[in-house]
């Protein structure tokens, strides 16, 4: 990976200690949402609902590691 500057000073102190961790998944990201993600949404773009539900499913799952459970009402 790359560094997001080659010197402390053009960034904030705390970003710049700690790019290693911010960045460390982005290459996990990227494969995730270019093989996966993005055929799930193309599935789902004839129905509006349906992709805000994959869209939403995804990002739960990602934020908090959990799948995403439709309710039945």
């Amino acid at each position: 990976m790359r560094p997001i500057a080659e010197e402390e000073d053009s960034v904030p102190a705390e970003l710049y200690a700690n790019q290693k961790l911010i960045f460390s998944n982005l290459e996990e990201i990227s494969d995730f949402n270019s093989q996966i993600f993005l055929h799930e949404l193309q599935e789902s773009m004839s129905s509006p609902s349906l992709m805000a539900t994959t869209f939403k499913s995804r990002v739960i799952q990602y934020c908090f590691g959990a799948p995403f459970h439709q309710s039945a009402s």
